[in-house]
């Protein structure tokens, strides 16, 4: 015996959404200013995290008088990878970056922060 799904009254439909959010957003925001396409992704500590280095890196390269492109262009790669790839529920691997580069920004900026003070 066939049975007819399509013509069968006790039969319940279920209508599957798939939601899919387009990353290119968060990817052209980040060129701008790295962080904020972490923040629209509403990733509240990446975005604040990515804002910060970027703004350390800055100060770094004021301070060192260029040295801190060092930090900055890394910086600023992995702040546009991260923002491409991130996935919902996954861990991200930039904020990991992000947080060692954070620690090596610091780092310089106390070793020629405290050298210029010297002099």
């Amino acid at each position: 015996m066939s049975q007819d799904f399509n013509n069968n009254p006790n039969q319940q439909q279920q209508i599957i959404v798939v939601r899919h959010e387009s990353q290119a957003l968060p990817r052209i925001i980040t060129i701008f200013v790295p962080g904020i396409g972490q923040l629209v992704q509403g990733r509240i500590v990446a975005g604040l995290v990515w804002l910060l280095l970027w703004g350390l890196s800055i100060a770094l390269t004021i301070v060192t008088i260029g040295l801190g492109l060092l930090v900055y262009i890394p910086m600023y790669i992995l702040c546009i990878i991260d923002a491409a790839t991130y996935k919902p529920g996954k861990v991200s691997c930039g904020l990991i970056m992000a947080g060692l580069l954070v620690l090596f920004c610091l780092i310089l900026f106390l070793l020629f922060g405290f050298a210029s003070a010297g002099m």
